[in-house]
């Protein structure tokens, strides 16, 4: 039948399922004493049931509830698409940042351009896998240390732990480190080329969306695909190295990807990163010392094909 609940707090959904549940309990209840059975007994016959997972990956036997790998999975998705945005911008930011204050000119006069944005991609890379461990560490600590935390705060719980973090296994560090060195250097070398071909602070603005759009969309989507991660969209976008670098280390987390797909994902990232990157140098070499008007789709195709 129908219900109609009028109240303050109908946006709440989990107000809202407490509320649909109740109702549906108290419905259940009225009519099984009209047709004279005892609703103590229909609770009884009820079973419960406590599913405990085990995992399977590479012959060997794990156990980890779906909560954790989903959870495990989210951070992994979190901190690589923050990663490759943050730190893939501070890379477009530093080189105008040099065009603007003329240093390039002078640095140009001494390195080879190649090198230039070689140094400008590990360098940034290099304080972003720093800060990276530093933030792992404090929070490995915090959560290790969280009963003592609470104490200071005057909050009291039992067994003195709110939370906990799922234990990460050493290849799935390993999988993640090689994804987010791999896809940083896939879109560092894409925003320097688009610092490059920039004059000013407004100018990387409006030229890295056609960049942030190629890792937001596919973000999304990988996020999306958690649900099915065995699925022809997960498959796809552990393929593609647009995507891989984010929807990989994920996919792997909650999932027993077999090792050959991992093998064409990385061969592909591979090929795909070092095209990208000779596309890049050749736009860094020529756009680091251009001025004024921002290149077209034709005028960088020229830049490329200058020897």
């Amino acid at each position: 039948g129908d219900v109609e609940y009028r109240g303050s707090n109908v946006s709440s959904q989990n107000d809202m399922a407490n509320l649909q549940r109740y109702v549906e309990e108290a419905v259940l209840t009225q009519r099984l004493e009209r047709v004279g059975v005892d609703p103590r007994l229909v609770a009884d016959a009820r079973l419960r049931v406590d599913l405990r997972t085990i995992n399977i990956r590479g012959g060997k036997t794990t156990e980890q509830s779906g909560q954790a790998a989903f959870f495990l999975a989210y951070v992994m998705w979190f901190v690589l698409y923050i990663a490759l945005v943050v730190y893939g911008q501070l890379v477009a930011g530093a080189v105008v940042e040099e065009k603007s204050s003329r240093i390039i000119e002078v640095l140009v006069s001494s390195l080879r351009p190649s090198q230039l944005l070689a140094g400008k991609v590990i360098g940034v890379g290099a304080v972003g896998l720093f800060q990276l461990l530093i933030w792992a560490v404090m929070a490995k600590i915090l959560i290790d240390q969280q009963g003592f935390f609470l104490d200071l705060l005057g909050i009291r719980i039992p067994g003195g732990r709110a939370f906990g973090l799922p234990g990460v296994p050493l290849a799935t560090m390993g999988v993640l480190l090689l994804y987010f060195v791999l896809g940083f250097f896939l879109y560092a070398t894409m925003f320097a080329a688009v610092g490059a071909m920039s004059s000013s602070d407004a100018d990387v603005r409006q030229a890295q969306q056609p960049v942030l759009i190629l890792i937001v969309i596919p973000a999304l989507l990988a996020f999306g695909a958690l649900n099915d991660p065995d699925g022809p969209i997960a498959l796809t976008l552990t393929l593609v190295p647009f995507s891989s670098p984010i929807a990989m280390p994920i996919r792997w987390s909650v999932s027993a990807v077999p090792l050959g797909e991992l093998a064409a994902s990385v061969g592909l990232l591979v090929v795909t990163m070092l095209g990208v990157t000779w596309v890049a140098a050749r736009i860094y070499r020529v756009g680091i010392l251009m001025y004024g008007k921002r290149p077209g789709l034709r005028e960088l195709a020229r830049w490329v094909r200058t020897r």
